[in-house]
């Protein structure tokens, strides 16, 4: 892969260290069906107390992801059973979910860089999140199970902002129609004087559904940070963001919207996974998104199937999770 693609995207291979480190832990947990909590804390406590250093490629991954000039890490080398399950249809409830054996390697590598968790307000708490086209959702834009459009650029969880991962991470199940997903992110210099001075103000709303529907949302800048590694976007795709009704100088504010979203346009890079990687985003700094495809030529049990994951991998976020003890599952205070 191209590590001069902008934004930056490194990979990670693993070798037999790191694959047996895995099914070590795999052997040592006890996988309880609908408690997605207590399996994650049993293998972050096993990560976390081991007292050799981890093996190589670990440590490399661990590395990339501290960069905050690397926006993605691919990690390969990873295989999946040769009989694996049928791409869902329906979403799985929290207390009914299972995780299987070929999940513990999103999760362990979770676990090298931060604490994974769940939220009350997606999923239903789910903390490992099925990602595939889902009846009924076929032009919806703004939501991972749509399919016949573009997903909209966005940053996962911005709307409740005590919540929000610092990494997301995407593990590649199914991909027949090798679909990618695609990456941006922004270069501030390159903004215009006017996209530069409205960006950074609290005059946009975001909201949790969409603009036309009554729905939680925050007032917020777009751009927190500009310039410097601390750096971060707030934007959660066309349809969620609007100006804040409060606002002045409407009309420039909408000029630098417009302006904010071509950047997105013209920095994407699309990354198709193939199945058993995994990808991890810096979630704070870079927009993800997809592009429209037509799965109905695919059997509904071999459609695209990804897994996401949320990670905490800073203070503030890590902090909260761990004085909760084994529950990962947070609700959000905005």
């Amino acid at each position: 892969m191209n590590q001069e693609l902008v934004p930056k995207i490194a990979e990670v291979n693993l070798a037999k260290p790191e694959t047996d480190f895995i099914e070590n832990i795999y052997n040592d947990v006890n996988v309880v069906i609908g408690d997605e909590s207590a399996v994650v804390s049993q293998i972050e406590n096993l990560v976390n107390s081991h007292t050799e250093p981890l093996p190589d490629n670990f440590q490399s991954f661990k590395t990339l992801m501290a960069d905050t000039s690397v926006s993605g890490v691919v990690v390969r080398g990873l295989e999946l059973p040769l009989e694996m399950p049928d791409t869902p249809e329906l979403y799985q409830p929290a207390e009914s979910a299972e995780i299987f054996r070929f999940d513990f390697s999103q999760l362990v590598l979770s676990s090298i860089i931060g604490a994974s968790f769940g939220t009350t307000h997606v999923r239903g708490g789910r903390i490992l999140c099925d990602v595939f086209p889902k009846q009924g959702y076929e032009t919806k834009s703004d939501s991972a199970f749509g399919s016949d459009h573009d997903f909209d650029f966005h940053v996962d969880g911005v709307v409740h902002p005590d919540t929000t991962p610092d990494v997301f991470s995407l593990h590649c199940l199914r991909n027949i129609l090798n679909i990618p997903t695609l990456m941006s992110d922004i270069d501030f210099s390159k903004l215009s004087l006017n996209a530069q001075t409205f960006l950074t103000q609290n005059v946009f709303r975001i909201y949790y559904e969409s603009i036309s529907e009554t729905s939680h949302s925050i007032v917020s800048p777009i751009i927190r940070h500009p310039g410097s590694k601390q750096q971060t976007i707030h934007y959660y795709g066309k349809t969620k963001v609007g100006i804040d009704e409060t606002a002045d100088d409407k009309y420039k504010i909408q000029d630098a919207l417009d302006e904010f979203d071509q950047h997105l346009q013209q920095r994407a890079v699309p990354v198709s996974l193939t199945p058993g990687e995994i990808m991890f985003v810096n979630n704070r700094n870079c927009v993800h998104g997809r592009p429209a495809f037509s799965p109905s030529d695919i059997p509904k049990e071999k459609q695209r199937w990804l897994k996401r994951l949320h990670t905490a991998t800073r203070a503030p976020l890590v902090n909260r999770i761990n004085e909760q003890g084994g529950d990962r599952i947070l609700v959000s205070r905005s």
